[in-house]
């Protein structure tokens, strides 16, 4: 528990008296601001809550009221450093993030019991941070090239290390941070898209309906054929399912298939004039959302198939969408880089940008996925961005390879990304791995 004494002086007195007042108990917070007022004058101090505390001294006739802020987030992710603020200099840059905890109290001949308050107490709330990172993760690129004529269209994470990477073609490649390498024993499986299982069997699906599933240790075995030859170019597990294999496929028609394993079965019917591009979002067992190459999304829930359209009101092609803990379904939208909210009953609204902060990708977002307490975004240059809640959108990252995002998947701490192919070049493959 951390104690501070604070000095509460009169202007005729010699003597100084130390009030010892105890800052409350604070789940997960490691840093806060104290605001000390009084009639006099108003004083600031940023704390590190992580250390021991300096301890700020209050020379000030008369009744003092306390404020404390608290933040889960670092005083360095706040661009701060223990020690008394002059406020004078945080007037430009990002608002302080979302709390961790508030109180209040007042010095008068004792502390009075500190009071919870439930947002950021008033002197602070024009406070803004010109050189914080907040939540953002530094992340430093590990670019690998892809040595195939085919896009790359099965991403797959085998463990927090290896990722496997398939094209169109059939080529498949085993990836670590570190290196790249052909795997020439799965030539010719199928390559359009691939998923892993709980249990860690990888299914492979093709342009022509094939299947096929096992290991790399164990090798493939070919699966049952989808109806029609569909090209299944997205693939999803379902999970908290109670099935050993239980899986959703779409065509670019944007026909849902659900797999058990032994065979198909149609769930939705797709759109001739149609194409999925890329994304499919699973949200419950019976409940998936994908995209189709318009501003609308498919919608499959309870055996009902609807059309929806997000931005309705942009009139944009809606090109990924990933279910995000902190806030649910989310769908990214091409030519601003709009990221918008599922609402419930047909109803979406745009995710805003904080005050101060970027407000998003910008170019067209193509891959999204959950990374740390928020998501992280890829667009159509190779650029990249953070989301946090109370922190909002991150600055953006560093082009990957100036090439399109195509696929996006976790790999312990990091981000695996597969991009297009340069002119005359090969598609690539990134690590982004945290650099802390």
């Amino acid at each position: 528990m951390l104690v501070l004494a604070l000095l509460a002086s009169s202007a005729l007195a010699c003597a100084r008296d130390v009030v010892m007042v105890t800052l409350p108990e604070i789940a997960d917070a490691r840093s806060a601001l104290l605001v000390a007022r009084s009639a006099e004058r108003q004083q600031v101090w940023a704390l590190d809550l992580t250390a021991a505390v300096a301890l700020p001294t209050i020379d000030d006739p008369g009744d003092i009221a306390l404020e404390l802020a608290a933040f889960a987030l670092p005083l360095s992710a706040l661009g701060l450093e223990t020690g008394e603020l002059d406020l004078s200099t945080l007037t430009r840059g990002r608002p302080l993030p979302m709390i961790a905890g508030a109180f209040e109290t007042k010095l008068v001949d004792t502390a009075e019991p500190w009071k919870a308050r439930a947002d950021l107490p008033g002197s602070l709330q024009s406070v803004r941070l010109p050189n914080a990172r907040g939540p953002c993760v530094d992340l430093r690129l590990r670019i690998q090239p892809i040595e195939s004529s085919e896009r790359p269209a099965v991403l797959v994470g085998l463990d927090d290390e290896r990722v496997l990477v398939g094209t169109r073609a059939g080529d498949f490649f085993l990836s670590t941070p570190d290196s790249i390498a052909p795997l020439p024993a799965l030539t010719g499986l199928p390559g359009a898209s691939g998923v892993r299982t709980p249990d860690g069997e990888i299914w492979l699906f093709g342009s022509d309906g094939s299947t096929a599933h096992g290991s790399l240790e164990d090798g493939f075995v070919p699966g049952p054929t989808a109806p029609g030859s569909a090209d299944l170019v997205v693939a999803a597990v379902v999970a908290g399912s109670t099935h050993a294999v239980d899986l959703l496929a779409v065509s670019t028609s944007g026909e849902l298939f659900q797999l058990d394993g032994a065979r198909f079965i149609s769930l939705a019917e797709g759109r001739d004039a149609e194409t999925v591009t890329r994304s499919l979002a699973v949200i419950g067992p019976r409940h998936a959302v994908w995209t189709a190459h318009s501003s609308f999304v498919h919608r499959y829930r309870d055996g009902v198939a609807t059309l929806e359209e997000p931005s309705h009101d942009l009139m944009r092609e809606i090109a990924s969408v990933a279910v995000i803990p902190a806030l649910g379904l989310v769908a990214g939208a091409v030519i601003e880089g709009r990221l918008l909210l599922d609402r419930g009953d047909r109803q979406w609204t745009m995710l805003e940008p904080v005050d101060g902060g970027p407000s998003g990708l910008g170019i067209d977002v193509y891959a999204i996925e959950p990374f740390g307490d928020g998501f992280w975004a890829g667009g159509s240059t190779g650029s990249h961005t953070q989301w946090y809640p109370g922190w909002g959108f991150c600055e953006v990252g560093p082009a990957i390879s100036r090439q399109a995002v195509v696929h996006a998947i976790r790999a312990g701490p990091s981000i695996v990304v597969t991009t297009d192919a340069a002119r005359g070049g090969y598609p690539a493959l990134a690590w982004l791995v945290p650099t802390e």
